[in-house]
């Protein structure tokens, strides 16, 4: 379970999958209509419709319309449910730009042109969303990868997204302490001796917090983070150090020093969220009245709407349905080997944990290290289907797979044991180094969910026959209809990952998913994945 300040760092985007660049300034918007084309609270609704909540909107407004989308770092359940509104926005309303926190401004889009031309469409869905899934890439980069006509930028300054946070222990718990104790009566004090010589340390401490009544009311709004914002942080934070200052106490220098380490940290923070909104204001080609989308931790929201209502922007406030739940999250473990450049999925069997025991490659769409993991999951999948339908096994694939991009297959090393496959790769990494990966891959047939199956009768918020577009609608989607994925299926496939999720389907040990109906298991050499039990049924 995630400790308050790192579930506080994961909404404010210490670590992303992305990079960040140099800031630049805001220019003028051409001139608009005073209301954009768009009913900004019509579409927020509909495109929210079982995933997502809509907290605010504005519909009036010179620029936009925008719609800015909260999220969790660690949340992959909520970084799903963002992917299936980004697809509603995209399908039905044109969305064509998105501006995305934790990426460097370069006035460049991710390239995710790379994954476009891998496989067929399905598989190219299956692995995508499985690795949305798995928390290692997020809703805006599966667009970038899906869709040739989506642009995702980098809206963040390097300078000021660099900052770390230099903090060694828990200040604010110093601090707490160090008021609560004041207070404490002689009963008080034996009782807290007696908790510590009994190694209930954590008892003792939570008894010395709950003693006082401020310091109870703090402690609580440290632990609940429900309301975060930068803002209030700091001014939490700040509250903290005035009450010190009026008991006269002698804070721990230590304490005192990483309290003020930590206010500047949020400090930086919203001044972050300023830079935010100028880069996502000046995106290369963006229109008045087209429909653009910003993704940012939940502690910068109350700052960029602020700023939105000020730059005279018609935007709508979104957030996932599960946008704080424990369940269907990164671990902390999770989160902080993502924030070193790993692979979030470390569990024995994943394609992350046999990388992860060498190198920490970053799990970013525009290195070669990314480019490699996606492809060593769309080979399996080819693999996998290839052996189950029969024909010329593996020629009837190796074009395909020869195409993949910085990957080296083991031609020779692919066998068959029934409809189970087992192969070897290289995987590039981003040093130019090579890293040997075995894989047995094995196939499911019909698979809830597989394919253009209903995967049951249930209703995603998916358009029905009182639902269909409007002629104005209709006009919107022509551009780029042509080239866009069916949201049909991929909006199912997407509401099918975090069902699994939330059910906690994660299969048999040491087997992974890599689609609707491949499971695979991973490993450094031939002899590990051998030793797996048969896959395919």
């Amino acid at each position: 379970m995630n400790t308050p300040r790192r579930y506080l760092f994961a909404l404010l985007g210490a670590a992303t999958l992305l990079f960040v660049s140099s800031c630049q300034t805001s220019s003028s918007s051409p001139s608009a209509p005073s209301t954009p084309p768009l009913n900004v609270s019509s579409v927020a609704q509909e495109i929210t419709n079982g995933v997502g909540l809509v907290k605010t909107t504005v519909t009036e407004g010179t620029k936009g319309p925008m719609f800015v989308f909260e999220e969790v770092h660690t949340s992959r359940l909520g970084q799903l449910q963002i992917a299936v509104m980004l697809l509603r926005l995209h399908d039905r309303y044109g969305l064509k730009k998105i501006a995305l926190e934790g990426s460097i401004w370069s006035g460049n889009h991710l390239d995710g042109g790379w994954y476009q031309n891998s496989g067929t469409k399905q598989d190219r869905e299956d692995s995508a969303v499985r690795m949305v899934a798995d928390g290692e890439i997020s809703s805006s980069e599966l667009m970038a990868i899906l869709f040739p006509d989506v642009e995702v930028y980098g809206v963040e300054d390097a300078s000021q997204y660099g900052q770390e946070l230099k903090v060694k222990g828990n200040p604010e718990v110093g601090y707490l302490v160090s008021i609560a104790e004041k207070g404490l009566s002689s009963s008080d004090i034996q009782k807290v001796n007696l908790l510590v010589r009994q190694k209930k340390e954590k008892e003792a401490l939570e008894y010395v917090l709950m003693s006082d009544p401020w310091t109870k009311q703090q402690y609580k709004s440290l632990r609940d983070s429900s309301n975060v914002s930068a803002e209030g942080t700091i001014e939490r934070l700040r509250g903290i150090q005035a009450k010190a200052r009026e008991l006269g106490l002698q804070i721990r220098s230590q304490d005192a020093q990483e309290m003020e380490n930590e206010i500047h940290f949020f400090e930086t923070a919203s001044q972050r969220s300023v830079t935010m909104v100028n880069n996502a204001l000046q995106l290369p080609g963006a229109v008045t009245g087209a429909p653009e989308a910003m993704i940012i931790g939940a502690a910068h929201s109350g700052k960029v709407t602020e700023l939105l209502k000020q730059r005279n922007v018609s935007f709508a406030l979104i957030q996932p349905v599960d946008l704080k739940t424990e369940q269907g999250s990164m671990s902390g473990d999770d989160y902080e080997r993502k924030t070193n450049g790993g692979w979030a999925r470390n569990d024995a069997g994943s394609l992350g944990h046999v990388l992860n025991l060498h190198r920490k490659p970053p799990p970013v769409i525009g290195r070669i290290a990314g480019h490699s993991y996606a492809s060593m999951q769309l080979a399996g999948i080819l693999l996998a289907k290839s052996a189950r339908t029969g024909g010329k096994f593996p020629d009837n694939v190796w074009g395909q797979l020869s195409a993949l991009p910085d990957i080296r297959i083991d031609k020779n090393s692919i066998t068959r044991d029934g409809y189970d496959v087992i192969f070897r790769a290289w995987l590039k990494q981003d040093d130019g180094r090579e890293k040997e990966v075995w894989a047995r891959l094995g196939s499911v047939s019909q698979l809830a969910g597989h394919g253009g199956g209903n995967g049951g009768n249930r209703d995603h918020g998916r358009k029905t026959s009182n639902d269909e577009p409007s002629d104005d609608k209709k006009n919107r989607q022509s551009d780029h209809r042509e080239d866009s994925t069916s949201s049909e299926t991929l909006e199912r496939k997407l509401i099918d990952a975090t069902e699994e999720l939330k059910a906690e389907n994660a299969g048999r040990k040491g087997v992974v998913k890599l689609g609707a109906d491949v499971l695979a298991a991973f490993g450094s050499t031939r002899a590990e994945v051998i030793g797996t039990p048969h896959i395919s049924s």
